[in-house]
């Protein structure tokens, strides 16, 4: 949040409500050298060094995985109503007249986005204030970044599964991609198999982009479950190869050899992401043409609250869920 000379200036005010009696109670505690306009700032400044924090980078992997999209206008309680399209049809052979031609044909359905709000807080005792007042020292960034890295756990998650209570669904759990069932449990599979099973899932993006004639939208991106990508990074190809089925279909899935820079990574969400709990591989195009999570709203933190003898800070934030363009934009691959 951005501490205006007004809102420093509200935090100052001492008046005869509930609140005014909390801060002079604060201040009796603490001292004289507590100063509200100086512990706003410091706030202001724990909050903006929190943003570096090592751990809510790395709670950040959704932004990685998924596209975000914080342009969109929304208000808590309505609906962002989206498009997804998906084309049908397929050629045949003709005998050169008559009028028995197939036709291709572009499907279009909407998906209803609730805009729903989040909230998080942290709060300074009365000792950490007195240790930051009469010692002349910053306040610690640890809480700031606390409240940053449990926002960033929750958008993960929505990204990730959504919020069925809500109606949101996620990158791993939509209705929208395609089932493709795997030949056989890969934990035994056959090296042949396994790479098989992969060349069919990706198969179905190639037949949507053979149609349309668009190849941008190929997939991109193969998240596998974290058991099964320990195995293949561990089995070879053959008994006469050092090569891990990993490195192998790193180099020679059907999406590298047509000229695609395929990232392969692992979750462990997907270990039992599948239908009836099996494991799910999930194909996908990361790319904001293809899918977005949206985010109206960023975590805002609003003015300092006196709480007891404490000062605590809310913060809120708005999020509506995964927006998947197109119906082959995902593919999942369940029962490995």
């Amino acid at each position: 949040m951005k501490y205006t000379k007004e809102l420093l200036d509200a935090l100052t005010v001492v008046g005869a409500d509930q609140r005014s009696h909390q801060l002079e109670g604060i201040k009796a505690a603490v001292g004289d050298a507590f100063n509200q306009t100086n512990l706003a700032n410091a706030i202001a400044r724990a909050e903006t060094q929190s943003l570096i924090d090592t751990r809510v980078t790395a709670a950040q992997r959704y932004t990685r995985l998924v596209p975000v999209d914080t342009s969109t206008t929304a208000v808590v309680g309505t609906a962002i109503v989206k498009g997804f399209t998906d084309a049908v049809g397929m050629g045949r052979t003709h005998s050169g007249t008559g009028g028995d031609i197939p036709l291709a044909e572009v499907m279009y359905g909407d998906q209803s986005l609730k805009v729903v709000m989040g909230s998080i807080a942290y709060q300074y005792s009365i000792a950490e204030m007195q240790a930051a007042s009469r010692g002349n020292i910053p306040l610690s960034s640890d809480k700031a970044a606390a409240a940053r890295l449990g926002y960033e756990r929750h958008m993960y998650k929505v990204a990730m599964v959504g919020e069925p209570e809500k109606g949101l669904q996620g990158l791993l759990n939509h209705d929208i991609p395609e089932v493709v069932a795997a030949t056989a449990d890969w934990d035994t599979a056959s090296a042949q198999s396994i790479i098989t099973d992969l060349a069919n899932a990706i198969g179905v993006a190639f037949d949507e982009s053979e149609m349309t004639g668009d190849t941008s939208g190929l997939p991109n991106t193969i998240l596998l479950p974290s058991a099964k990508f320990r195995l293949l990074s561990t089995r070879t190809v053959n008994e006469n190869s050092e090569t891990s089925i990993l490195s192998y279909i790193r180099a020679n899935n059907l999406l590298t050899v047509n000229g695609v820079d395929v990232t392969i990574e692992s979750l462990p969400e997907l270990n039992t992401a599948g239908e009836g709990s099996t494991p799910r591989a999930v194909i996908y195009n990361r790319d904001p043409s293809a899918l977005e999570l949206i985010l109206p709203q960023d975590l805002e933190f609003v003015a300092p609250q006196a709480k007891d003898l404490d000062i605590y800070v809310p913060g809120h934030y708005l999020y509506a869920g995964l927006w998947i363009k197109s119906a082959k934009a995902v593919i999942y691959l369940d029962g490995l």
